[in-house]
């Protein structure tokens, strides 16, 4: 997977503080301990261990590190890790865009299949469209970046995010999806409860 703009997600730190905070230690501190460039750029002096540097540090880091010196190879390998920790999402994704049968952890020409389905689709409408059907499920930060990810060959990276939030809140907004939503709730609950009882009547 290789991308060649810096995407949304990217440019906003606080969003990018999001994304970030999904990723594993070991995932944050592998580009540190391999590039011994981007260690000492940003953290010259300091023993990379499993506390230090922090979370934070790192991620201050690294949004610098993309948007000032434009290390797309740092961007890939960020959202390659994110999409793993998001496979689910990323596959509901790519269904609604019309690409199926697709495993993301195998398959290397998975986002090329995304491109081509957004382009034919048309970014906006694509986008606005994955936005309503997936917004009473995942927050809006996640729907952010995995549309972010997917939309790298789209130039007007602004206008679709304002695009997805528009439709997120419309669909919250809405008092028939958010009813459809706490039946959604009270479905998988009732569910839930018969699993105890059924546990406790098996285990008697």
């Amino acid at each position: 997977m290789t991308l060649s703009r810096i995407v949304f997600h990217c440019t906003d730190q606080d969003l990018f503080d999001l994304f970030i905070r999904c990723l594993s230690r070991q995932v944050l501190v592998t580009p540190l301990r391999n590039d011994q460039v981007l260690q000492t750029r940003y953290f010259r002096g300091y023993r990379i261990s499993n506390s230090s540097p922090d979370a934070a540090a790192i991620s201050r880091a690294y949004y610098k590190e993309i948007n000032t010196e434009h290390n797309s190879k740092l961007m890939d390998y960020l959202c390659v890790n994110w999409i793993m920790v998001h496979d689910e999402l990323a596959t509901r994704t790519l269904e609604y865009l019309g690409v199926t049968n697709i495993d993301i952890r195998r398959d290397k020409d998975w986002l090329a299949h995304a491109h081509d389905s957004l382009e034919n689709k048309g970014y906006m409408d694509a986008a606005a469209e994955v936005a309503r059907a997936l917004a009473l499920d995942y927050p809006v930060e996640d729907i952010l970046t995995i549309l972010s990810i997917l939309s790298v060959d789209f130039e007007e990276q602004s206008e679709l995010r304002q695009c997805i939030e528009g439709e997120f809140r419309r669909v919250h907004d809405d008092p028939r999806h958010l009813q459809a939503a706490l039946a959604k709730q009270q479905t998988h609950l009732m569910g839930c409860l018969d699993d105890i009882k059924r546990r406790r009547t098996e285990e008697d």
